[in-house]
């Protein structure tokens, strides 16, 4: 059965019909009905004599044109109520009504409605010659759009003869700011009836702005808003008088009255200090009275506690009574307890704490204090389920977890950049008043082993768990997929998490600042999101000096991207964004090189060899045998164990199993033991431990203390360790390649075994060649007096990953969602949280020490009452860091509320341009783009100068946009050269030329001349990070379009009759919670009744459908009647049709408004809301639609990941990580 056919058989169950019996004698030449789509009835027409045809089969007939509608309606004239006045070229009806509002009715005064149907068999509808569109007037939104039967045209017009008009507001305090004028209205004669114009007169009271209407068709005037909906469903009776816009508006301006009446309320506190003098006698009089009868009270009770006292009293000997006295005495109260801790130190705080939950009635009166806060997520932080029973146990008084959950909570948790994590970065950092020594940062890059998971999160409407790498390979992954395929792939499950972490070089900041959910990552693919970080940090204020990274072919392979032609070794790059010229210097983390070391060292596949004598590990074997085969505990290593010999894959991650195995004792040990055999094993034993400890340097006396000079601080740029690792370690392993190169009787094979490992190599002398450019140039900077070179390790990621392990207790890989939410705790609690003790990298001390820091305020979610917005908590920093201003000339003005007195950002953002040259131009593109970019919110200098010079050149676009194109056109001619002449996948290639490019003196120069022809017109300060936010804009946006994506849709969307059981199932489940939920709400238990409507009746004909139902019902479950079901069928297939794809879909922002806004959803909606009013109807399905999207999210999911286990053969279930495992 069709469609339409369906529909019309609805509409017959559900209309009354009076008029079936009647009989119509229509010409047999004129009958040529289409009772349906594929259904067409012609008699033959050789005599002229007329046949019978049932008045309901010609007006339920769909005709083709207006012509043929407008014959039907003469031959049936079933509205007489309704006037025909026009055919040509529009059919217009018009009605005179006596009408009324829901305030009062003029009975003396008409009003006409006026419906025209176009030649489109597309209609309008007009009150009072003013149109009344169906984008204000929601009523008319769910009616049909084409009117081809006179059984639609009945339909349209019956709701509006059951349509009453919005009364608006007419009070009288809303009045008085109009100055009403009879003299404002116009009488002008119509063609049918006489029509009253009002000249408007507008106000903007707040955001909202209102006209008043004194039209003749009211006894009174009233004050409408400009959107005002004109029409109400339903009767006037137990609706509300006035429309939902006017309802709003009435709030609005009656809120500020209401507070200001408050406001100036009279006080119940009287002061006594002003009274006349007899009223203060009278009240001490009174005063008096109150004192003697507590005095009285207060004998009468030491009265009868002495009376129990001599009754049931026992007396005890001098020497008890002496005891007892000394034992109460020596009991310290509250205030000597606080005086055996230092003032600001943790355990005063703690205490004062205690006393002060202890001492209030109800707890949410209690202000915890930051530090205490701090301390009970590091607790919650260990285990939850410890920590509520710890609480529970009531020795302790502690935060509930919901507050907890406030603080950790403030921002929304995701992967990817954010701005407010730029703020929380700022404030850690406190760049607006550190030193610029302290602004010195590092970047420390690694990733850790995650479970494959799926979630939905129903306030973002996002399925998160997904590989997310940012908008550009994420671009160039669908691309690789759908070319490798053939077709378009399901989106892939995040197996890793590639963590950016900064590190101060001369503080204590170790900040978590981005991460991103990866799945076999390549080293192009971290090309955008390592200077994307780059490029934000420096925006905040600080200065990225270097990036350290292990040892992976990933990192390698990001290394090798920026490796200059005149650098045989890629150890550096020019930092693009930086004004003076400045490096940035790759290491690999000394830790991991010192494992790999080892590794290569202890293999059996390598004999490593240098100048003609061996370094093998069997001669530690051979010392470790002779030292310990005695077995009486007198020896000359005692730290070498058994572990250190037999690496097993869990020792084998233990960098202090492969520190004491390279370690200075050893290497002495084997010089005196081991003889010529063994030198030149000791040799190199006795190099790594050097080159560990000076890249190693933790503390500033535990070298003095160990009598060790490597491990002292650097404290100037000519530091004797500087020329050792030049002169020494760099030509040793210089010299032990040459010495192996010479031996030309072996092959390149055999000549590499010998050698330490080319991945191990290329880090040890990338990190030494970085390290020794790096150190002078800290030293070159004001104030720096010392410096640790532990800082450029990778410790503080590593116990980062150990306390994300540790939140999950036995199950140690989280998935995506709950690693994001371990992170924002983590940044929280700072360095109160301590480290695993079985962690891979030394576990310090709990750094109490900053107690300044520690006891800033944090920020909290801010609860509210009702249902949380789509970004009711992630914007909450951003609307409170930004004010938008409006200025006369249609530009927006941009004032961040954080700046400083001396450096405010006022950021003017250019208004939109009509030419279209300009809107086309990429150039003007890429710097709109940065104008409202989220880091405009930032108070830095360096924001500060970027958005002013995007101001300048926005303005500068719009007036030469001659001269602009010619810049485009320069900078496309360069950024094309970078891209492959195919389109093949080389995106190593593609990204490496661009690095090139990007730092060559050629590009630099053609931005530097387009920026100082702005700063001739414009006062700016010149920003390299412009031009390059611009270029990379620009080369992304051509990235896009050289691999473009093709999607393909699947057309094949029904349902299948398990389906259909399922979805009859679910649809019962949404108006019993929808019943819940409003049983609690008072202001929305109107909607009671239109839940009932919804669900059918015991005697409601049963269909195929309901046959699961009917099986698994036990009297509790909850049926639909036809019309809702239908809904929820056609909402369904419209989800269906946009899940249809490769690409994640957002359920809130990309399903919901074309669920919304389908025609056959609003068809089915509005047969079923018929009897409803307008703002019933609409309150209820954003309801129901909003309940049913989160329902289909979560079950999707599902779906999806059950799919993905079947496919993939594996659970994704929790699960011992690999290192509970070995």
């Amino acid at each position: 059965m069709g469609k339409r056919k369906f529909r019309l058989e609805q509409h017959r169950k559900n209309e009354e019909r009076v008029q079936r019996s009647l009989i119509v004698s229509v010409p047999r030449e004129m009958v040529d009905i289409s009772v349906s789509s594929s259904l067409t009835i012609t008699l033959p027409s050789p005599s002229a004599c007329p046949v019978s045809i049932p008045l309901t089969v010609i007006s339920e007939c769909v005709v083709p044109s207006l012509e043929r509608l407008t014959c039907n309606l003469s031959l049936l004239n079933p509205f007489p109520a309704w006037t025909v006045v026009s055919r040509y070229p529009s059919l217009v009806l018009l009605k005179f009504q006596i009408h009324g509002s829901g305030i009062s009715v003029n009975v003396n005064r008409t009003i006409n409605y006026c419906v025209s149907i176009h030649q489109e068999l597309n209609w309008s509808f007009s009150l009072q010659n003013r149109t009344v569109h169906s984008d204000v007037c929601s009523m008319l939104r769910f009616l049909p759009t084409i009117i081809n039967s006179i059984g639609k045209l009945k339909y349209v017009l019956d709701k509006l003869d059951g349509a009453y008009l919005c009364g608006g507001n007419p009070d009288r305090h809303l009045l008085q700011q109009w100055h009403y004028n009879a003299s404002t209205l116009h009488g002008l004669s119509g063609k049918y009836c006489v029509l009253y114009v009002l000249s408007s007169h507008c106000v903007h009271l707040g955001n909202r702005s209102a006209v008043l209407d004194d039209s003749l068709f009211l006894d009174f005037p009233t004050i409408r808003h400009k959107q005002c909906e004109m029409l109400l469903q339903g009767d006037i009776a137990g609706h509300p008088v006035r429309c939902s816009v006017c309802s709003s508006y009435r709030r609005s301006t009656l809120l500020p009255q209401t507070r200001c009446m408050a406001n100036h309320a009279e006080s119940n506190r009287v002061n006594y200090r002003y009274q006349p003098v007899p009223l203060l006698a009278t009240r001490l009089l009174k005063l008096r009275k109150e004192i003697k009868r507590k005095s009285i009270q207060l004998s009468r009770l030491k009265a009868k506690v002495s009376l129990n006292c001599e009754a049931s009293g026992v007396m005890v000997d001098e020497q008890l009574h002496s005891d007892l006295k000394a034992i109460c005495g020596s009991l310290p109260d509250s205030t000597d307890v606080l005086k055996m801790y230092p003032k600001d130190s943790f355990f005063n705080i703690f205490w004062q704490q205690q006393m002060q939950a202890a001492a209030k009635k109800d707890a949410r009166m209690m202000r915890w204090h930051p530090l205490m806060i701090r301390w009970c997520l590091s607790l919650r932080h260990k285990s939850s389920g410890a920590y509520e029973a710890l609480r529970d146990s009531g020795c302790l008084k502690l935060p509930s977890q919901r507050t907890l959950r406030d603080y950790t909570h403030y921002i929304e948790a995701k992967c990817g950049f954010s701005v407010e994590v730029d703020f929380m970065l700022q404030k850690a950092a406190k760049v607006e008043s550190c030193p610029e020594r302290d602004k010195c940062t590092i970047l420390l890059l690694d990733e850790m082993y995650i479970r494959e998971d799926l979630v939905y999160n129903k306030h973002s409407g996002e399925m998160v768990g997904f590989t997310n790498l940012g908008s550009i390979n994420n671009h160039l992954a669908d691309f690789e997929k759908s070319v490798v395929s053939g077709h378009d792939s399901s989106p892939s499950l995040a197996k890793t998490m590639a963590v950016f972490m900064v590190r101060g070089l001369f503080t204590s900041l170790q900040f978590p600042y981005v991460h991103f959910a990866c799945t076999n990552l390549c080293g192009d693919q971290m090309y955008d999101p390592l200077w994307e970080a780059i490029w934000r940090i420096e925006n905040c204020g600080l200065k990225v000096l270097g990036v350290t990274l292990d040892g992976a072919s990933v990192n390698r392979s990001l290394v090798k991207l920026h490796q200059s032609p005149s650098d045989p070794i890629p150890y550096r790059t020019k930092n693009p964004f930086s004004g003076d010229n400045r490096y940035l210097y790759f290491f690999s983390d000394v830790p991991h090189l010192v494992k790999t070391v080892r590794n290569c060292f202890m293999s059996s596949r390598r004999s490593l060899w240098c100048k003609g004598k061996n370094i093998w590990w069997s001669h530690v074997k051979k010392f470790y045998n002779e030292d310990s085969s005695a077995g009486m505990g007198l020896r000359m290593v005692p730290k070498l164990k058994y572990e250190h010999l037999h690496i097993s894959s869990f020792s084998a991650m233990r960098v202090d199993l492969a520190a004491q195995v390279l370690s200075e004792s050893v290497s002495q040990a084997l010089h005196l033991t081991g003889g010529d055999e063994a030198s030149e094993t000791a040799h190199f034993i006795g190099l790594m431990d050097k080159f560990f400890d000076a890249l190693n340097v933790h503390n500033f006396s535990h070298g003095a203390r160990a009598l060790k000079p490597f491990q002292m601080p650097y404290t100037s740029r000519t530091d004797f360790r500087l020329k050792w690792l030049k002169e020494d370690f760099l030509c040793y392993l210089k010299a032990w390649k040459a010495s192996v190169e010479q031996r030309i009787e072996l092959t390149k094979t055999e000549q590499n075994l010998m050698l330490l490992s080319a991945e191990t190599q290329l880090g040890l002398e990338m990190t030494c060649m970085s390290f020794l450019e790096l150190v002078p140039y800290l030293f070159s900077m004001p104030d720096v007096q010392s410096f640790l070179s532990q800082r450029l390790c990778q410790d503080p990621l590593e116990r980062f990953f150990g306390l994300q392990r540790q939140r999950g207790g036995v199950h140690e890989n989280p998935n995506v969602v709950e690693f994001a939410k371990n992170t924002q705790a983590l940044r929280v609690v700072k360095s109160v949280c301590k480290s695993s003790s079985l962690g891979n990298c030394r576990r310090g001390p709990v750094e109490l020490a900053n107690m300044d820091e520690l006891c800033e305020p944090l920020p909290k979610r801010r609860r509210t009452s009702g249902k949380r917005s789509d970004h009711a908590t992630s914007r909450q920093l951003t609307s409170s860091a930004l004010e938008q201003t409006e200025t006369s000339n249609g530009t927006t003005t941009l004032v961040s509320s954080n700046a400083s007195h001396d450096n405010s950002l006022t950021v003017t953002c250019a208004p939109v341009m009509e030419n279209e040259l300009i809107m086309g131009s990429a150039l003007y593109r890429a710097m709109h783009a940065l104008l409202e970019d989220d880091t405009r919110l930032l108070s830095t200098n360096a924001s500060v100068a970027i958005h002013k010079m995007a101001e300048s050149a926005c303005q500068w676009i719009s007036a030469h946009p001659n001269e602009s194109k010619s810049m485009e056109t320069t900078v496309s001619s360069m950024l094309q050269k970078c891209m492959p002449k195919s389109r093949s996948i080389k995106q190593h290639q593609m990204w490496s030329r661009y690095h090139k490019l990007r730092i060559s003196p050629e590009y630099v120069g053609a931005w530097k001349t387009f920026l100082d022809n702005l700063e001739t017109v414009h006062t700016a300060t010149f920003s390299p990070m412009v031009y390059q936010y611009v270029g990379h804009f620009m080369f992304k946006e051509m990235v896009k379009s050289h691999y473009a994506v093709h999607t393909s849709t699947n057309a094949d969307c029904g349902l299948t009759c398990p389906e259909m059981y399922a979805l009859r199932y679910s649809a019962g489940y949404v108006p019993r919670a929808l019943k819940k939920k409003l049983e609690r709400c008072k202001s929305k238990k109107y909607l009671l009744n239109c839940l009932d409507d919804m669900l059918t009746s015991d005697d409601a004909v049963q269909c195929d459908s309901t046959d699961w139902i009917d099986c698994i019902d036990r009297g509790g479950l909850t049926f639909v009647n036809s019309l809702t079901f239908e809904v929820f069928i056609a909402m369904e297939l419209e989800i269906r049709s946009q899940l249809q794809g490769c690409k994640p879909v957002n359920f809130l922002t990309d399903i919901a408004p074309t669920v919304k806004n389908n025609e056959d959803v609003l068809f089915f909606w509005s047969m079923l809301s018929s009897n409803w009013d307008e703002e019933s109807s609409t309150a209820l399905f954003q309801m129901v639609v909003d309940l049913w999207l989160t329902v289909r999210g979560y079950s999707y999911t599902s779906a999806w990941i059950e799919k993905y286990k079947v496919s993939q053969k594996k659970s994704t279930q929790k699960s011992k990580g690999i290192r509970k495992q070995l």
